[in-house]
């Protein structure tokens, strides 16, 4: 589930390029995908205890590329 964790921050900086993103969900795709990217890493080197991810966190690229797409019909 970690190394899920760091693929979908990535994902989500990666997604936070895409062109379309006004500058607020660009940031937030940038700030929070590289957030979560740490924070699977964070997680992957523990060495007790039990960790969880909310399922939600897991849709966020697929939330910042739907507004890229959406953006791009607007004009942006």
């Amino acid at each position: 589930m970690e190394i899920a964790a760091i693929i979908t921050g990535i994902l989500s900086v990666l997604a936070g390029f895409l062109p379309g993103l006004p500058p607020g969900r660009r940031a937030f795709a940038v700030i929070g995908g590289a957030g979560f990217a740490i924070y699977g890493i964070y997680v992957m080197n523990q060495t007790s205890g039990t960790w969880t991810f909310p399922i939600y966190l897991f849709l966020l690229p697929l939330f910042i590329i739907g507004s890229a797409v959406a953006g791009q019909g607007d004009g942006e």
